[in-house]
């Protein structure tokens, strides 16, 4: 990651990060990007790309469909994509 002069901004500098890029939508699956502090984390050098692309994705989606269900009077629902990764979160 490459910042400007805030600290942990700063302390992401040369980092991996996982981040969500707010309302732009913009950036997301490229080889750089734009992205406030905020919304980085810094990845270990053990979490693959893969699992870092779903580190903030899935559990939004996973709040999305509880707020969902919750709107709608629900007190279950079924999932059929068992062995996902957003199932294995859910479980």
């Amino acid at each position: 990651a490459a910042t400007g002069g805030e600290p942990y901004a700063a302390g992401l500098a040369g980092k991996r990060v996982a981040f969500a890029n707010g309302l732009s939508n913009w950036g997301a699956w490229a080889d750089y990007a734009v992205a406030e502090a905020a919304s980085c984390i810094p990845l270990l050098d053990t979490v693959r790309d893969e699992d870092a692309a779903a580190m903030i994705v899935n559990p939004l989606t996973a709040l999305a469909m509880f707020d969902i269900v919750k709107q709608d009077g629900e007190k279950a629902f079924i999932m059929t994509a068992g062995a996902s990764q957003l199932c294995k979160l859910i479980a």
